[in-house]
């Protein structure tokens, strides 16, 4: 129960954004930030779905899909509004029904509070099909944002009816715990996660404005939605998942490294993200100035790790070269041009731990099958004077940064 439950002259309030979120994009989160202002919600609680019963089982597995909705909601900063999300569709056996979580949110936040399940056009459209949906009427308020261009004829009849018999405005909806209905039609972002997959599995990147950064940097590190094909210039062998973690991580840094050296990469920076993550030890990100050098920096970097006896897991991004990411098992190295790299400043996500690295000028050009110096290590550099780090969730766009214009060059990047 919430803490300010009966203590307050008006319902506590919240908002439940429900759904596969596979993946999660900013339509996702607009919906969200606009349901937080106009509902004045004191709580929004995102729930990725667990084994879903109207979608196929080509579905993102749920541990990628709630990593993603830990980072889309956390896009949502400043709103006054307590946001988290939570497991429980994700660990509840069995396929996941909305009057299930509905059910039990109820019961959670008592008979009072004002409970709001958030949704956008395309649910509303469907919530004929879902199980028992009649029945969350009694628990709950459904809050739709329609899409550009949506038609409420377009809905079926018992939807219709339903809306004509409970469509309130938002003071109703804030004052009451559940029952009713309530449309906004001033939400102009036309996206879908459908078409998302099928953008990314096409091997064309996101354009800037359809996913949260942090969401981008996940579906790019992890692979997903990749192309059926890979492109032959890099494609690796299959290997075993203990294959990818034989090598010492300071000899593959090395590596990683002196391959991008050796093909003149700038800006060259390592993080240690071992207290960030278990999927992969550091980050490596480099500058190339164009898709001809983003390219040949990759196969240095492939070439240099096998040579010193690593294992390549996977290169995304070949098809433009204007985001390179090269899968080394403990390591990730992302090959980025300038722009983009301003863009999505990955250094923000996971850049609080920087690993001290002797380049070539400073060590004779010495490769990484030589000896390492004994001050090369793992320890963090010191602090820069004005440290502009966050928690890893919280990628997001510089303040002050306008998004490039096709005139100033590339704003996607792949993602596979």
């Amino acid at each position: 129960m919430p803490a300010n439950a009966g203590k307050d002259a008006r319902p506590y309030r919240l908002g439940i954004l429900g759904g596969t979120f596979d993946p999660p994009h900013l339509g996702h989160v607009a919906l969200a930030q606009l349901c937080i202002d106009h509902l004045a919600l004191d709580e929004l609680v995102w729930i990725p779905t667990g084994q879903s019963w109207q979608k196929s089982a080509e579905v993102t597995p749920a541990r990628d899909r709630f990593a993603m909705t830990e980072l889309a909601a956390s896009a949502l900063t400043g709103t006054g509004a307590k946001v988290r999300v939570s497991r429980m569709e994700v660990d509840r056996a069995g396929p996941s029904y909305t009057i299930d979580t509905v059910r039990q949110l109820r019961a959670e936040y008592g008979p009072e509070a004002s409970l709001c399940w958030l949704m956008g056009a395309d649910q509303l459209l469907r919530l004929h099909t879902w199980h028992g949906w009649q029945e969350l009427f009694a628990h709950v308020h459904l809050c739709t944002a329609t899409r550009p261009g949506f038609d409420l004829t377009e809905l079926e009849g018992p939807v219709r009816e339903a809306l004509a018999a409970r469509q309130a405005d938002t003071h109703l909806i804030q004052c009451t715990p559940s029952g009713r209905m309530w449309i906004d039609q001033t939400l102009a972002v036309d996206l879908s996660s459908t078409g998302l997959r099928q953008r990314l599995a096409s091997g064309l990147p996101p354009a800037g404005d359809q996913l949260p950064a942090g969401v981008a940097h996940y579906i790019a590190s992890q692979g997903l939605y990749r192309p059926a094909s890979a492109s032959p210039e890099l494609a690796p062998p299959m290997i075993s998942a203990e294959q990818e973690r034989t090598m010492d991580i300071r000899k593959l840094q090395r590596a990683i490294v002196d391959g991008l050296e050796d093909v003149k990469a700038q800006d060259i920076k390592v993080y240690d993200t071992t207290h960030l993550t278990e999927l992969f030890d550091r980050v490596v990100i480099a500058s190339g100035t164009s898709n001809r050098q983003t390219k040949a920096l990759a196969a240095s970097v492939r070439d240099t790790v096998k040579e010193a006896g690593g294992h390549i897991v996977a290169v995304e991004g070949l098809e433009t070269g204007e985001w390179v990411l090269v899968d080394c098992g403990d390591a990730v190295v992302h090959i980025l041009q300038p722009q983009l790299r301003l863009y999505y400043n990955l250094e923000e996500i996971w850049g609080d731990k920087p690993v001290r690295m002797k380049l070539a000028a400073a060590r004779g050009l010495a490769k990484a099958s030589e000896p390492m110096d004994d001050d090369e290590d793992e320890a963090p550099a010191p602090a820069p004077a004005a440290p502009a780090t966050c928690a890893p969730a919280l990628a997001r766009l510089p303040e002050g940064m306008k998004e490039p214009s096709p005139a100033d060059g590339p704003r996607g990047h792949r993602s596979g």
